[in-house]
């Protein structure tokens, strides 16, 4: 089926533009009935009507709601500036590992 378009004249391609646009359309319109279909068939198999077998799907298929967790609090603090804490968690802050590279030691600044 390999036509060499190279040999057809501008207005037989536009012609073979349209004609496969509208071929193109024609199949996804059939490739959605024919998905519909088989939903149907798997619905009544399962003896469930189609909006059962789609509220079945979301209820199953749902993920699980995250917890909210409150804020860890603070366990160590700045004494020069009060506003900076950490929790102690992660990379340690650019003011405490200032202070521990100095000489002191981080349980100095617990709260």
């Amino acid at each position: 089926m390999s036509t060499d378009l190279s040999q057809l004249s501008v207005a037989e391609l536009e012609r073979v533009i349209n004609q496969a646009k509208s071929l193109v359309e024609v199949k996804q319109v059939d490739a959605i009935k024919n998905g519909y279909a088989q939903i149907e068939a798997i619905a009544a198999s399962l003896n469930m009507t189609l909006d059962e077998l789609v509220e079945a799907g979301r209820t199953r298929g749902s993920r699980r709601t995250s917890t909210v967790r409150k804020p860890v609090e603070a366990r160590y603090r700045n004494p020069q500036n009060p506003a900076e804490a950490w929790t102690g968690r992660g990379k340690p802050p650019r003011w405490l590992a200032a202070k521990i590279n100095a000489g002191a030691k981080k349980e100095d600044f617990l709260i």
